[in-house]
């Protein structure tokens, strides 16, 4: 848990440099009583407790307040500003996103033969930021993705 608050703030750093406080808007596919989205909202109070003054993270819901497979274009056209999501649900807006679950290497050889890299390289571009937090089961790689649009007090929201 420490080692991800270190990467989403290292992620937002660039946003904290800023004079006044940043709220982001956060969605999730997934609905709030499933696992891992119930430990984002606890790693959300974290970040916000940390941040306060700096940055604030705002948890918008699940699929009730934005259809699951509608999460990459709310991202995608500023409706919010990060999508708790896995790529298979936004492929309408970013096709790459099907190289995680079709790969057949596992996360550990994606590091040594610079995949991972590449994965993290085609979701910085055209103006995205992405942290990706592998996940091992057994051998094979599952990975969340957590897409965010740049946004400063001067973007357009």
């Amino acid at each position: 848990m420490q080692k991800t608050i270190v990467l989403a703030a290292l992620a937002l750093a660039p946003l904290a440099a800023q004079a006044q406080e940043v709220t982001l808007r956060l969605v999730s596919a997934f609905p709030e009583n499933q696992y891992y989205v119930k430990r984002t909202v606890e790693w959300i109070e974290k970040v916000n407790q940390a941040g306060k003054g700096t940055l604030q993270i705002s948890f918008i819901g699940g699929p009730k307040a934005i259809p699951t497979f509608e999460v990459g274009n709310a991202v995608q056209t500023g409706v919010v500003d990060m999508g708790f999501s896995t790529g298979a649900f936004y492929t309408n807006v970013m096709p790459e996103a099907d190289i995680l679950k079709l790969s057949e290497t596992s996360a550990a050889e994606q590091r040594k033969n610079g995949g991972y890299e590449l994965i993290n390289k085609i979701w910085a571009g055209e103006g995205r930021t992405c942290a990706t937090s592998p996940r091992w089961s057994s051998s094979r790689p599952s990975t969340s993705t957590s897409t965010r649009r740049s946004t400063s007090p001067t973007s357009p929201a």
